[in-house]
Parts: C-alpha cells; sequence; structure tokens
C-alpha cells in the first residue's frame, strides 16, 4: 500500500523534529555575511564590536557525514548524525550562543578525512559541508580546526606518513611539513558541495585553529618557527578568514610569565614547546587563544585559574590583539556539582570583567556540550555527560546563559575610525525547498543547481516511524516501510500479533550461551531492523574486518527482537549472536544447537584502554518457514520535480562501535578471550 504525507502532517513533522520553527536571531547571530575581522584588541563585524560565547564540538564532522557511531559522545537512540547536528545548532540558537568550535580532522581512522596521503573520503567532506551549512542557517558561526596533536589523523599521522615515528619531528620534518599544507589547503579551498561557496569566502567560518594543541617536547624555537610558516601558509590561500595556532598557552622556564603556568614555577608544562608570546607574535597570527584545563593540568586551585587568564590577558594586551578562551573544562563531580559551577564563574567572570573594562578578552567556549540521550565513553566516567559533558538540565547552564547574555550586550556597538571591510561577495545560496518532497525540509535535491540527491534516511529527515520502520533512499524520495510485525503507512507502524509469534518462534539457552559452533555467517539484509546506510564507509574499513564480516552484523544498536525481523528476512538465517552490552547481533546459519560458556568480551580503545562488553549469547529460529511480512509502506517521489517560479524542471551506555568480532573454535569450544577491536576517541 502507498501513501503520501499530508499537508497537516507535514506541519506536525516540520515543528517537531526538523528545526523549522526557529527562535529569532540574537545579536550575536546577526550579520552573517560578513567575515570577523580583528582591529586592536577587539573582534569586529562590520564596523561593530562583536563577542564570542559557545562551546567546543566533538566529532561534528562525522556526524554531520552520517557516522554510524560516536565515541566522544555517543548518537542518541533513534538519531542519525546528521539529525543530532541539527539540535546541537537548534539548541545553539535558541541559548543565544554564535560560535562552535568544530575539528576539519576526523578522530578516529575508519572515519579519516584524508585516509592516504591526498586522498581524501568525499563523504566525510561532505559531513563538513553539511555542518557549515545548518551553521550558516542559525547564525552560528564556526572555529574550525584543521589538525589535531592528539588524535589517529593528525601530527603523528601525518609524521608516520612522511618516514617518521617520532611526534617531534611533524615540526621540523620538510616531508611532513608539506602533507600539513596539503591538507590545509584541500580544506581552506574546498567548495561547498551543498551550497557552492568556497571555504574561504564562507563568513560562517569565524577563523582557522592551525593545530588543537601543539606540543613539541623541549623544542619551543621549532614550534614557533611552524606556526609562523603554516598561518603564513594558510593565510596565501586565504585572506578573508583570521587565524590562530590553538595552543594551550603555556610558557618556558626563564620567563616571569613563567609562574603562570600550572604548579607554578614546578610546572611540567616548562619543556612542552610553548611560548605563548613569542609563538602569537607574527603578523599573520590575528588573536591569541588560550585553553584552560584545572584537573588535566594538576592544579586545581583558584589562584592558578586567576593568575593564568591574568598573565594572558595582559600578554594579549601587549600584543596589540584580542584573547579568546577557546576550550575550557572542569570534571565533573557527583552531587549537584558546586565546584564545577564555581569554576565556571570564577572563570566567566574574569573574561567578562576583561571585555567589559575594553580589555583584549574577546569571548570563553567551554568543552563541551552533550545534547539530550547521549552518553558518555567508558573511559570518561560513562553516564549522560561522563566528566566533560555539560547538559541543559545542569545547575552550570545558567551560568554559562548569563556570561552569553553578557557578551550580547557587549556587541554591536560601533567601532570609532573603522573602514568598512573592502568587501567580499559572498556567494549566495540557492533555494532548493522546490524540490522537497510534499514540501518537507530536508529532503529531495540540494547542491549548487539543486541536483544532488539527499538521502533522507541518513538525514534522519524523513519522518518514518521511530519504531517498527524501515527507511529506503531513492533518487530524488524515499520509501517508508513498516518492518516485520508492524503494519502502517510507515510513517505510523503499530505493532501486531505477527511481532508476538515472531519472537516465540526464537530461543536462547540465556545469557552468555554461545553456541560452541556458531557456524557461517549471513548477510544483513536491507530495510531491516538494524540496517543503517554507512556513507562514510567507516564500517567497512574496521580493522581487519572483512566486508563479509562487515555486512553480518548489525550497523546500529538493537534489541533482540530486531535481529530476530532481520533473521527471518535474510536468506539461509537459522541464528544469530547477539551481545546485550553492545546492543548488536551477527546472523548465522548452520550454528551448534549445543551451548558453551561464552568467555568476557574484551574491548579495547584507541587509547590502548581494555574493558569488559560483556558476554555474546546465542538464539535459534525454530521456524525455518518465515513469517508473513505484511509490509506496508509510503514511497516518495523520486524525480525531481519543476521550480514553478522559473519553468524549468532541475534535476546507551558509551557508544561502541563493533568492528571486529573474533571467535575461533577449537574442539568445539569458544576461545579463550574473544575481543573486539575498538576504534574510540575522546575530546
Amino acid at each position: 500500500m502507498h501513501a503520501s504525507l499530508t499537508l497537516a502532517c507535514l506541519c506536525m513533522l516540520a515543528l517537531a523534529g526538523l528545526g523549522v520553527a526557529r527562535p529569532a536571531r540574537t545579536l550575536l547571530q546577526e550579520d552573517m555575511d560578513e567575515f570577523v575581522r580583528v582591529r586592536g584588541t577587539q573582534f569586529v563585524v562590520g564596523c561593530k564590536t562583536w563577542y564570542a560565547s559557545g562551546w567546543n564540538q566533538w566529532e561534528a564532522m562525522e556526524a554531520g557525514a552520517g557516522a554510524l557511531e560516536l565515541f566522544g559522545a555517543s548518537l542518541p537512540n533513534k538519531t542519525t548524525g546528521p539529525q543530532l547536528v541539527r539540535d546541537v545548532l537548534d539548541r545553539a540558537q535558541a541559548k543565544g550562543v554564535n560560535v562552535v568550535r568544530a575539528w576539519a580532522q576526523a578522530v578516529t581512522p575508519n572515519y579519516a578525512l584524508e585516509t592516504a596521503p591526498g586522498q581524501y573520503n568525499e563523504a566525510v567532506f561532505q559531513g563538513l559541508d553539511y555542518l557549515l551549512d545548518e551553521a550558516r542557517q542559525r547564525g552560528i558561526r564556526l572555529l574550525l580546526v584543521l589538525l589535531d596533536n592528539w588524535q589517529p589523523g593528525g601530527a603523528d599521522t601525518l609524521a608516520n606518513w612522511a618516514g617518521s615515528n617520532v611526534h617531534e619531528d611533524f615540526f621540523s620534518n620538510a616531508d611532513a611539513k608539506r602533507l600539513y599544507q596539503a591538507r590545509a589547503e584541500a580544506i581552506v579551498t574546498r567548495v561547498n558541495a551543498i551550497n557552492g561557496r568556497s571555504y574561504s569566502e564562507d563568513p560562517t567560518i569565524f577563523a582557522w585553529d592551525l593545530i588543537n594543541e601543539p606540543r613539541c617536547y623541549r623544542c619551543g624555537a621549532t614550534t614557533a618557527a611552524w606556526a609562523s610558516e603554516m598561518a603564513a601558509y594558510v593565510k596565501s590561500l586565504d585572506g578573508n578568514h583570521l587565524v590562530t595556532i590553538g595552543e594551550e598557552g603555556f610558557y618556558p622556564a626563564g620567563q616571569a610569565a613563567s609562574a603562570a603556568n600550572p604548579q607554578g614555577l614546578q610546572s611540567w608544562a616548562f619543556e612542552e614547546g610553548q611560548d605563548f608570546y613569542a609563538d602569537h607574535n607574527d603578523p599573520n597570527i590575528d588573536f591569541t587563544a588560550i585553553h584552560l584545563w584545572p584537573d588535566n593540568w594538576l592544579d586545581k586551585t583558584t589562584d592558578f585559574v586567576e593568575r593564568w587568564i591574568a598573565q594572558h590577558i595582559q600578554q594579549a594586551a601587549s600584543l596589540g590583539k584580542p584573547m579568546l578562551l577557546e576550550e575550557f573544562g572542569v570534571y565533573r563531580s557527583s552531587g549537584a556539582d558546586t565546584m564545577r559551577d564555581q569554576y565556571y564563574k570564577l572563570i566567566y567572570d574574569l573574561i567578562q570583567k576583561d571585555a567589559e573594562s575594553g580589555g583584549p578578552s574577546g569571548g570563553a567556549l567551554f568543552f563541551q556540550y552533550y545534547a539530550p540521550g547521549q552518553q558518555a565513553p567508558s573511559e570518561e566516567g560513562g553516564g549522560i555527560t561522563g566528566v566533560f559533558g555539560v547538559v541543559e538540565a545542569d545547575n552550570t547552564f545558567p551560568i554559562i546563559d548569563a556570561f552569553t547574555a553578557s557578551m550580547a550586550q557587549l556587541t554591536g556597538k560601533s567601532v570609532s575610525q573603522c573602514s568598512a571591510t573592502s568587501g567580499v561577495s559572498v556567494t549566495a545560496v540557492r533555494d532548493c525547498s522546490y524540490t522537497q518532497v510534499n514540501g518537507r525540509p530536508g529532503t529531495g535535491y540540494e547542491g549548487p543547481a539543486c541536483d544532488v540527491d539527499i538521502n533522507e534516511c541518513v538525514r534522519g529527515t524523513s519522518g518514518c516511524a521511530i519504531t517498527g520502520a524501515a527507511c529506503t533512499n531513492s533518487a530524488g524520495g524515499y520509501t517508508c516501510a513498516c518492518t516485520l510485525g508492524y503494519a502502517g503507512d510507515g510513517f505510523s507502524c503499530n505493532p501486531t500479533p505477527t511481532l508476538d509469534q515472531l519472537q516465540l518462534n526464537y530461543t536462547t539457552q540465556g545469557a552468555a550461551q554461545l553456541a560452541c559452533d556458531e557456524g557461517q555467517d549471513v548477510k544483513y539484509p536491507t530495510g531491516v531492523p538494524g540496517f543503517a546506510y554507512d556513507p562514510t564507509g567507516g564500517l567497512s574499513r574496521a580493522d581487519g574486518a572483512s566486508d563479509a564480516m562487515v555486512s553480518s552484523g548489525s550497523s546500529i544498536s538493537v534489541q533482540p527482537v530486531d535481529c530476530m525481523a532481520a533473521c527471518n528476512e535474510a536468506p539461509g538465517c537459522t541464528a544469530f549472536s547477539y551481545n546485550p552490552s553492545l546492543q548488536k547481533c551477527f546472523l548465522k546459519t548452520g550454528s551448534s544447537y549445543n551451548t558453551c560458556q561464552a568467555q568476557e568480551t574484551v574491548c579495547t580503545s584507541s587509547r590502548g584502554t581494555q574493558y569488559s562488553c560483556g558476554f555474546w549469547q546465542s538464539y535459534y529460529r525454530e521456524d525455518s518457514g518465515s513469517a508473513s511480512t505484511a509490509v506496508q509502506s509510503a514511497s516518495l517521489p523520486s524525480t525531481p520535480p519543476s521550480d514553478s517560479s522559473t519553468g524549468n524542471s532541475e534535476p546507551a551506555g558509551a557508544s561502541i562501535t563493533l568492528l571486529q568480532r573474533e571467535i575461533n573454535s577449537a574442539d568445539g569450544e569458544p576461545s579463550a578471550s574473544p575481543s573486539i577491536s575498538l576504534l574510540q576517541s575522546f575530546g
């Protein structure tokens, strides 16, 4: 049965989840066709003052690309990555913030932007395109980090490609520097596939961070030379955007300012290769930026926080440049978390006081925002926030709101002796709304010529029922279909007696009881619970995982009943192995009916930490026949409509990715230590 969305239904759906009914922009979110520039120690937009308030957002590019798992803060259940991007930016707009700091580098190898020297994953790049375009629509500017010092794909990867396994060689090796420049050029000169804007000509970008937190042990002069060379190079590609380094702001030994370091004159930071004043004293570095981590830096005294901020304010003023506290965080504690609140208030008060007095402080960005439903990784404490996350229900958020309001009060004031900018012609964004499916936002086509198909299933814009429906993409359209055990039009799916019968057709010997011989993998079918499109190709790049192994497993979190429905639809499937901790399953054929006690599954993160991922157990299909599918669906248009205005026809727990499951059978027994190879990274 086929059905179409009604306009009345569309209105409700649009208001419910697509960010259509957005709040009006605040003063901080205006003038999005103007670039942020520097005049003296102030940021300006046009000839008016501009101050930043916002947050850091880990893995925003990966989410925008449709990554099936995130590692620093999980995808909320039943939420796609692009949907999370929209939700986060909607909340940023509603909160009145105007800057989100994000990485133009994936933080795990399976979502790598650059997979080999000069080879880029276009799908991941389009995730950055999507993030930029969605931010533009909401008046949010992005501070983009070109490279990370810590994560895979960053400094160490480029050093390795240059033939070195020494981290410090990244800053001095000629080949490594050329690799960085090539990466920077690919990003800075990219043309957005969604809106047609060159990154170098998009005011949505506030500024470029050359590298997040560069560390060069005992080679400070090398760091300064690297920053100077790379800032000049980025400026040669893009004269419109501001550039800063992205370092924490440490001082070397032998300076009076070094007393401001964490732990003062006994600081470990002396040898980390940074010199805040010297590094930022370069004509191509437009503003100074610092970080602040009392817990990580092992100095949680308020005296340290005060002297750290005061020292950098003083030196920024001496340099004649603005100062941005672009990343700060305080560990979350139990209970009301009054300690974190006190630190946030102190930090914000110091920045606000200096800004109000006309000092160089230009704003602050905390680390990091957690959307409803996100979970922290186990290495960061797990739960709805871990140690870094801030949710809107926290007592911390009113403190953040107050700071945002104070920055808004300082924004928009006329700046004397300021000449208007030279005026870069900003590319107008084409309106492709005429291609929408029944007028539903986020559907149909996009791109400079409105001829690029939108995968509504990946974007989370289809409106398919959250439970009991599968989404199938087509050119310019999509289909919503109720899955086995449900009936409806695809937008509303209700359970039927078939669902109960389905569950009666499967048996298990209980928790941790795994078939002694699991048999062979069966390919996981499309259009069933547990299937999701993988535009990034992340699962197929799993460490050591074969295509067959990847395709046999569920790609998103599932419950046993979901695996039952998938098994019924998969030719030859007679059983499946399920892990309740991971909420993943593998479809099987030929599994033995005798079970063995499963060994605990050990997960290994990208940091090398091992931790328990629970136990696998087998489920057996007792009825080899297939239950009645009785699938009902709504298939939506798949051809580009005409532009009537022109007459032209134009085209739960920590988030974990199951990358590889290695269970070796010997004498009918599972291996002693089944393992899962995971790639998990954190901000």
